[in-house]
């Protein structure tokens, strides 16, 4: 039996060729925000990720299912996140619904054959046909009670017990995996339905949502998956009415294992660190260091900071963007720091480079690859993940000819070979806001390594030419000109400023949303999370749960714009 979904969903998003020549940290919106500002934009209907469903698994039905099933999983294709987050595709194509229909019949395969214990269905398998027809009826208001995250309202109860009266002449078992996996395709399982608002102060604009709903948004924004059965009590005996207990419930899934590694799941989209380089230094340059997995260890690296930023001290943004802990596990990494292996099991150590502040100095948002930096893709990076900013993409038939005036590579530092490449003012509208950001960050090798100088091989002659590295540039900040020695001095602007802790929200709003923000009529939520974000008490993990407090959590539009 195949549930056929239907939905299509385009996304399309589009950046201008040209960019003004600064940063502009000032709000986009007019409006005066006070704590009683009310937000509430038009929600997407979002389905499940494939992450969310794998997660789930072991809740819903068990660990042994969870482990039987991991890999058929594979055939469930993945949300993209080179552009956004997981959470912000609901895109629905054929591939979606069969792959989900072979998934759903496993699982009921695996539930009625090797676990008969689960909710007592093996017990319904037997017996006569007075016995067996109440029993089923249990079994899918239990069941549905787990899948649909809500108790079973009688109308659908009703039609999987006509379902199961349709199929009377086979035999109970396949009549039991048949409602299985048919609940498992359904859209009360796949998709998050807000069906049950209540009207608030008789307005129909904007809609109180039911507690199992806010059960349903909390457990996926701070475990990445479905409701247990402990948060469905807790929305069924009336503990999520108060925004007191909605916080108390997002902090303990927050603080709970699940809840932590649902935070790496965000940081990993977040800094793209999934999709590092594929390496391919030359023995000369790496000097000895071995890079079989020294993409985990950067990527490990980050992790283990993030967890200890959020999780084990009271830090803020400000502190991400400066620190000097580390958490090296791996001598490769630990060379490329210059430093000693750390003692301490954890891998913690502390910087003495002061060259080495923040986040922004990690190897893991260092490396391109091979031998030569890229300032280019290395100021992307900072200008996408730390600015909330885009650049465009060039238009060929406007581009000068700047190929013909650009020196040869090893006659010139790489910086000025790629200031003359973009020396235009066709390529400086986008350049403007590129290089500033990447050129700080020279003072790093192409593999993490502080440097004071750069060797290149002239492409014509071969001699081998020493260059002096300048990391000094010119950052303009809301009119306010800040010059910037190197990585520090720009991870200390953003610490500094109001645009990175802006940014820093931005990224957490769009990936618990599930969709990017409205610049203006979302702007005083985003400025609170980043407020919450530089608090001196617990910033970074107090605005992870600030979303819980906001009013759109609690809320929803009933606005015929919903998209």
């Amino acid at each position: 039996m195949k549930t056929w979904i239907v939905l299509s969903v385009i996304l399309v998003s589009a950046c201008s060729k040209r960019q003004p020549l600064y940063f502009n940290e000032q709000s986009e919106s007019s409006i005066a925000c006070t704590p009683e500002t009310v937000e509430v934009e038009p929600n997407k209907l979002r389905r499940l990720t494939k992450r969310e469903f794998a997660r789930s698994l072991p809740i819903l039905f068990g660990s042994s299912i969870a482990s039987a099933i991991s890999a058929q999983l594979s055939i469930v294709p993945a949300e993209p996140t080179d552009v956004g987050f997981d959470t912000q595709d609901n895109s629905v194509e054929l591939i979606h619904v069969e792959s989900m229909n072979t998934v759903a019949e496993s699982i009921a395969n695996l539930i009625v054959d090797q676990q008969p214990a689960f909710l007592s269905i093996g017990t319904c398998l037997g017996g006569t046909p007075a016995t067996q027809r109440p029993c089923f009826q249990k079994f899918i208001s239990a069941l549905g009670y787990r899948l649909f995250r809500k108790p079973v309202d009688q109308a659908t109860l009703d039609r999987y017990m006509s379902a199961y009266d349709a199929q009377a002449a086979e035999a109970r078992a396949d009549v039991a995996k048949l409602l299985i996996s048919a609940m498992l395709q359904s859209p009360q399982f796949y998709y998050v339905l807000e069906l049950d608002g209540q009207a608030v102060d008789g307005s129909e604009e904007l809609l109180a949502l039911s507690e199992f709903e806010i059960a349903t948004r909390l457990a996926l924004v701070y475990t990445g998956a479905l409701p247990d059965i402990t948060l469905l009590e807790e929305a069924r005996l009336g503990r999520l009415a108060s925004a007191e207990q909605i916080e108390a419930q997002a902090r303990r899934l927050l603080e709970s294992s699940l809840g932590r590694s649902h935070m790496q799941d965000y940081v990993v989209q977040y800094l793209r660190l999934d999709t590092l380089p594929r390496f391919s230094y030359s023995p000369e340059f790496l000097k000895g260091i071995r890079t079989d997995a020294l993409d985990v260890a950067m990527k490990n690296e980050i992790l283990s900071l993030m967890d200890h930023l959020i999780f084990e001290t009271d830090a803020g943004f400000k502190e991400l963007m400066t620190t000097n802990v580390s958490f090296v596990k791996d001598p490769q990494l630990a060379a490329i720091y210059g430093i000693s292996m750390p003692a301490e099991p954890s891998g913690r150590t502390v910087l003495a480079d002061s060259s080495r502040r923040g986040l922004l100095t990690r190897a893991a948002l260092l490396a391109s690859g091979n031998d030569a930096t890229n300032p280019f893709h290395r100021g992307k990076l900072v200008l996408s993940n730390f600015f909330c900013s885009s650049a465009g993409r060039p238009d060929p038939e406007t581009l000068p000819d700047a190929f013909a005036t650009t020196p040869d590579e090893g006659t010139t530092s790489t910086r000025h070979r790629l200031e003359t490449l973009t020396s235009s003012n066709v390529c400086m509208a986008c350049h403007a806001r590129i290089n500033p950001l990447g050129f700080a960050l020279e003072e790093f090798d192409s593999l993490g390594r502080y440097r004071t100088s750069e060797t290149l091989i002239n492409q014509k002659t071969g001699a081998e030419t020493v260059f002096p590295i300048d990391a000094r540039t010119t950052l303009t900040l809301n009119q306010n000109v800040h010059q910037i020695n190197g990585a520090a001095g720009l991870s200390q602007v953003l610490a500094a400023g109001t645009i990175g802790a802006d940014c820093f929200a931005r990224k957490w709003y769009r990936f618990a949303r599930g969709t990017k923000e409205h610049a203006g009529r979302e702007a005083c939520t985003i400025e609170r999370l980043a407020k919450t974000s530089v608090s001196s008490e617990k910033g970074l993990k107090k605005m992870l749960i600030e979303f819980s407090r906001l009013p759109q959590f609690r809320l929803k539009s009933n606005s015929e714009g919903a998209k």
